[in-house]
């Protein structure tokens, strides 16, 4: 990627920057012969640039991977959540991590500090509860929202209350995948619908 900038008086530099992205899945980017990947999601892996590293789940494994070496440790060990690991959120500021798991019979959001002591399960309404795909913590309101089968809600980390989103009456909420907290009170939503 080349960069080019232009002055107020119109100067033009055509290589003002430049940066080389390279495309390669994460096991090659940070090879580790001792802690190795198998099942790495698309939703399992958060920056926490607090700590200059990648937070990565591994089908039932969180690994947090060292941005300047590569080596990897292992934060949460296989056997410690039941289900598969979909998503991983880190909360910078507080020094926590976010994981949902689930499976068809089953649903689960976890709470573990950054290091991955402290794992428990967050209690919500089991209503809340169906397949938590999206995740997202809100460092505006320091609530964790979630997008679930045609809903979206928040938790409070703090005491585990439940808030389900108001959603406009003229809009329908299929199968949300992913959102973003862009601004208090401002969610983004990626949908999933089948085409048939």
């Amino acid at each position: 990627i080349t960069i080019t900038t232009e002055d107020a008086e119109g100067n033009i530099d055509t290589s003002a920057a430049s940066v080389q992205v390279t495309h390669q899945s994460v096991a090659a980017s940070f090879p580790d012969a001792n802690n190795r990947f198998s099942n790495i999601r698309s939703g399992g892996i958060s920056l926490d640039s607090t700590n200059n590293r990648l937070v990565v789940s591994d089908f039932d494994e969180v690994f947090a991977v060292n941005l300047s070496t590569g080596a990897r440790d292992v934060l949460i060990a296989s056997g410690s959540i039941e289900d598969p690991i979909k998503r991983v959120e880190v909360d910078e500021v507080a020094g926590r991590m976010y994981i949902t798991a689930y499976e068809l019979s089953s649903s689960f959001i976890y709470s573990a500090n950054s290091d991955g002591s402290g794992l428990m399960a967050i209690d919500e309404s089991p209503a809340a509860k169906n397949y938590p795909h999206g995740m997202k913590f809100s460092p505006f309101d320091g609530r964790l929202y979630i997008t679930d089968t045609q809903q979206v809600y928040s938790i409070d980390p703090a005491d585990s209350s439940v808030l389900f989103e108001a959603v406009p009456a003229d809009f329908t909420i299929f199968g949300p995948r992913g959102l973003d907290v862009v601004a208090a009170n401002s969610i983004l939503l990626a949908e999933f619908e089948e085409q048939g």
